[in-house]
């Protein structure tokens, strides 16, 4: 399957040699001092992704590396407006494409200036459903999918989650960047620090869901939802666990407000109602 998969990509990439305006294009962005810049391939997704076309130039860490630096390029189809992804220092790129890619028995390595060519996994994709984390009307963040676009903070305009495939007990986490004239604009304010796969996002009751997990020992549910003006709110008690401590901590971002906490700690179970009714 690995093989055939290789093939496929490879037969691609020389259907997308030919389209040399978007490698230009990446090679006119300004690479980060961080970035080594020796050796970087190119790749791009063979269909539109609501409404962008998507493209990159990856710049991996050694000839048969799984990780490295990124320049993603997110193109509106229709006015042109591109949307760049550059990775930051501390954020090594991979995605789930790049390592069927690496991971194939067939793999040769890396060859300076290389063009893939990859299908892009959506988020209601048959293989998400099948995944440990399937995917469903609370759980809408694809596990093989690299990005997508969602409006996770439901005020009616889409974000850019970027998949970081840290492959944690609670699935990946994602990053999440609004759009705008500026360009991508992280969001890094609680509750989205880092959503994953378990965390519940209710876009109808627009409720977030933060779950941890700790072991076998520690279980954590921070519930966020929108500010709800006329609540009451209570000091935070003296948490359990050390991870409800550290989430607690993080900033909140303004539209929302931290409801309630729920704790399993060594088989004991705590509930802590932080917003209540006056």
């Amino acid at each position: 399957m690995k093989l055939l998969l290789l093939i496929f990509q490879i037969i691609l990439s020389m259907q997308c040699f030919a389209q040399e305006n978007w490698q230009k294009a990446l090679d006119r962005v300004n690479v980060p001092s961080y970035f080594d810049s020796r050796l970087s391939v190119y790749f791009k997704y063979s269909e539109s992704v609501d409404g962008y076309v998507v493209t990159g130039k990856f710049f991996p860490f050694n000839k048969t590396a799984e990780t490295g630096y990124v320049i993603l390029s997110f193109m509106e189809q229709y006015t042109n407006k591109v949307y760049l992804y550059i990775s930051p220092r501390d954020d090594k790129y991979t995605s789930n494409d790049i390592y069927n890619l690496v991971f194939s028995d067939s793999f040769p390595g890396y060859k300076q200036g290389n063009v893939y060519c990859f299908n892009y996994v959506a988020p209601n994709s048959s293989l998400n459903k099948e995944s440990c984390y399937s995917m469903d009307i609370l759980h809408p963040l694809g596990y093989y999918t690299p990005f997508q676009f969602f409006d996770v903070d439901f005020d009616g305009k889409k974000e850019l989650l970027m998949n970081n495939w840290d492959l944690l007990r609670t699935g990946n986490t994602y990053t999440v960047y609004k759009l705008n004239d500026k360009g991508l604009i992280p969001v890094s304010e609680a509750p989205f620090n880092e959503l994953c796969n378990e965390d519940e996002i209710d876009s109808k009751r627009r409720m977030i869901t933060r779950i941890s997990v700790d072991g076998a020992f520690e279980y954590i549910k921070f519930y966020y939802s929108l500010k709800h003006y006329g609540k009451a709110f209570k000091p935070y008690p003296k948490f359990v666990s050390w991870m409800s401590e550290s989430q607690v901590n993080e900033p909140i971002h303004p539209r929302f407000q931290l409801d309630s906490v729920y704790e399993k700690v060594n088989d004991k179970e705590y509930h802590w109602n932080i917003n209540t009714e006056k």
